[in-house]
């Protein structure tokens, strides 16, 4: 799923109102659809970490930097990186 949203988002028109049009309807529909995602998928074993079957000893470092703006959304990143 996320490729495809990948996709879409990066996808570029000619005409630059049309452009900004469509990145604003893309990002209203990913809002909408990746805390949905995440919500119905959260107790899936298949999208748990623990049951991936990757066993490592590797320590793995994550940093994020976010703003007040948008901390109500900062969930959504965390849910990604993990």
């Amino acid at each position: 799923m996320y490729q495809f949203l990948y996709k879409i988002y990066f996808l570029r028109f000619k005409n630059e109102f049309v452009d900004s049009l469509y990145i604003r309807i893309v990002v209203r529909c990913v809002n909408i659809l990746l805390p949905a995602c995440f919500y119905f998928t959260r107790w899936n074993k298949k999208f748990q970490l623990k049951d991936m079957g990757k066993s490592t000893d590797e320590e793995i470092i994550v940093s994020l930097t976010s703003f007040s703006a948008r901390i109500n959304k900062v969930w959504l990143t965390i849910e990604s990186l993990l």
